[in-house]
């Protein structure tokens, strides 16, 4: 797996105490934008584990989802699982009505329009929803970058 960044070790009592920022943005408030946006009645329990391991990866069940990131996950990659795991709060799984659900949302929230997205290949990808998921976070990557999505920054309490 190789060695962990002495920067990850560094700041791991930081991550400890505030487990839900993560690179500066507040994953909390990022989540509770999302379920606004899919017009939830309530927020998700957010649930955030640092993992030594590379990514991020995530797992919901009912209204928690439980996010893991990975000390080498960048920013688009984090989100975009975010809001694929907020995604399945209505019970869905990988079908044709969860992948119109993501693509809408990240159209309302990120500005990311994906024309036939009927028409992604599934690809190397183990499904559609997947294939799906790396083309938002190409895309958001990009947006994040140029500074065209402003994730909600986490602010220190007084």
């Amino acid at each position: 797996m190789g060695t962990v960044p002495k920067a990850w070790t560094k700041d791991a009592a930081a991550r400890r105490k505030r487990p839900t920022v993560y690179k500066g943005v507040d994953l909390e408030q990022e989540a509770w934008r999302y379920c606004q946006a899919l017009g939830y009645k309530r927020n998700v329990e957010l649930q955030v584990v640092h993992s030594a391991r590379l990514g991020s990866e995530g797992r919901q069940w009912l209204m928690v989802t439980k996010l893991t990131i990975g000390y080498e996950a960048d920013l688009a990659h984090v989100l975009e699982t975010l809001l694929h795991e907020i995604c399945h709060a209505t019970h869905m799984d990988h079908s044709e009505a969860f992948i119109s659900l993501c693509v809408h949302a990240a159209r309302d929230i990120w500005g990311i329009t994906i024309d036939g997205w009927d028409k992604v290949e599934q690809g190397k990808a183990s499904c559609r929803a997947y294939a799906v998921d790396e083309f938002l976070r190409h895309r958001l990557a990009e947006k994040l970058a140029a500074g065209e999505y402003r994730p909600v920054q986490f602010t220190h309490s007084p």
